[in-house]
């Protein structure tokens, strides 16, 4: 198998490194007894607190709502809001739920979320914000735009006069440490069901094998940064761990420049996604953690079209169809390439470990791959110029197909994918955007400037004392208010 000397190293290391922490834990556990964790309080254990970074970036969901939230399709739910309509051609009416109250005690109104709005970039959108009633807000939109509900999501309502840190949310920041740790505590006047812990701890620990280590020994609770595969892998063996997963917004892929060489051929860009084990990839470098994509949507999304061209596993075929796009094997099956193709991505280990698996899966058809790795702003630089031939790229799956990878705009010329694109964008009926939606979906599977390959799982690991834990497809923190511990 391709992979086998790869797993031969990284169990022998692996092995070093198992008996390198056992002893650590063997030694710790000796000289300390860790007292269970306060039952009220639930101890988190995160990277940073850097807002730009997930879960961070999501702790706003604890302590503030919007008019509306994403469920667990990506699909729109309601939130602050009591219910909306559509007035065509631009218009959404809003009706608020009565009753609801900031965490200073201040009701909410229709004029909080206008001043709110105000200072947000969605405001770019849109031509006016009228309050109607006290409870009832309008928003008259610039121009159709199919994403603004799914954009609206993001809006976190703050009351009049603009304190960003005053919510309606079902926590209340207690105290904040910065790069140490952030305290939440329940909110008992929240206008839904409070929740059932009384704080939330989230503590920094950036190293991703401590983290694993104090949720073992029993100094946290709940893991929302589990690390890379191989720390995920030990931790779903651990018996004395629990752990929840679905799927994940992040989707990784490979990008081809169309525009030259034998990866302008579609028999060449078939040929090569023929020649790749998709379901081994994501055992192996996932840990079993993802799921094989067929197309640019993962499968839980609303708009996920399952009836597409796909292209299993099959080697064999791969070869001949290279032979039949004119590049036929110059040694029959001796050392020599076919042809060469170059591989940009970042100098990390990531990308470079998942570039080396590639290669080794083209070598098998007879392409030989040049990786080259470089820094990220020299590997964005050429991706979004079209200075490439063969690139990955991880994203995040989005409510909306607002428009494809930023890499594939120079090297992708669709004209009637365009169209569609720009009609989806404008269309305001959900129905009749899904179907656009599959259109544009089947017609990538077909043309292949890209070739996804897996979508990630949320995971999320915890205590057996734990109960209530949930993963989310964008791995949201709503559920933590569902979450008690025994």
């Amino acid at each position: 198998m391709i992979i086998d000397l790869f797993r031969y190293r990284f169990n022998h290391f692996l092995q070093g490194c198992v008996i390198f922490f056992g002893v650590i834990w063997f030694v710790g556990s000796a000289c300390v007894k860790t007292p269970p964790t306060p039952l009220e309080t639930l101890l988190v254990g995160v990277v940073s607190l850097d807002i730009k970074e997930a879960p961070a970036s999501k702790m706003s969901q604890l302590t503030h709502n919007g008019l509306l939230r994403l469920n667990d399709q990506l699909s729109i739910d309601l939130d602050l809001a009591e219910s909306f309509e559509f007035k065509p051609p631009l218009t959404y009416r809003f009706h608020l739920k009565k009753g609801v109250r900031f965490h200073n005690g201040q009701e909410l109104t229709a004029e909080d979320v206008k001043q709110t709005l105000s200072s947000h970039p969605l405001s770019e959108k849109i031509e006016a914000v009228t309050v109607v009633e006290p409870l009832i807000v309008e928003m008259r939109l610039k121009a159709a735009d199919a994403s603004f509900l799914s954009e609206l999501t993001s809006v976190k309502i703050i009351p009049a006069g603009g304190d960003v840190t005053i919510g309606t949310g079902p926590f209340i920041v207690e105290s904040l440490k910065s790069n140490e740790q952030v305290v939440f505590k329940r909110n008992e006047n929240y206008f839904a069901t409070p929740a059932k812990l009384a704080r939330l701890i989230f503590r920094v620990i950036p190293d991703d094998h401590l983290r694993g280590m104090e949720l073992k020994r029993g100094k946290l609770d709940l893991l929302l940064d589990p690390g890379p595969p191989s720390l995920t892998k030990s931790l779903r063996n651990d018996s004395q761990i629990s752990f929840v997963s679905g799927g994940g917004m992040p989707t990784t892929s490979l990008m081809m420049n169309m525009t030259q060489g034998p990866l302008s051929h579609l028999e060449v860009r078939q040929a090569i996604l023929y020649a790749l084990d998709l379901a081994t990839l994501v055992e192996y470098r996932m840990a079993g953690m993802a799921h094989p994509m067929t197309g640019l949507l993962p499968t839980f999304h609303w708009a996920y079209e399952p009836n597409v061209t796909k292209y299993p596993y099959d080697p064999v075929k791969a070869r001949a169809m290279l032979t039949h796009a004119g590049y036929p094997d110059p040694d029959e099956g001796g050392p020599r390439a076919r042809f060469q193709l170059s591989f940009q991505t970042l100098n990390d280990r990531d990308g470079s470990g998942l570039a080396y698996l590639i290669a080794r899966y083209l070598k098998e058809v007879g392409i030989d791959l040049k990786i080259l790795p470089m820094d990220k702003d020299s590997f964005l630089s050429h991706i979004n110029t079209g200075h490439f031939e063969l690139s990955s790229f991880v994203s995040g799956a989005r409510p909306e197909m607002e428009s494809l990878p930023q890499g594939l705009r120079g090297v992708y010329q669709n004209s009637v994918l365009d169209q569609l694109m720009d009609g989806a964008r404008k269309e305001m009926d959900r129905p009749k955007r899904k179907e656009i939606y599959s259109l544009v979906q089947k017609t990538l599977a077909e043309d292949l400037p890209m070739i996804p390959l897996w979508s990630e799982d949320h995971v999320v690991f915890f205590s057996h004392r734990v109960k209530g834990v949930k993963s989310t497809p964008d791995a949201s923190l709503g559920w933590m208010v569902e979450v008690y511990k025994e």
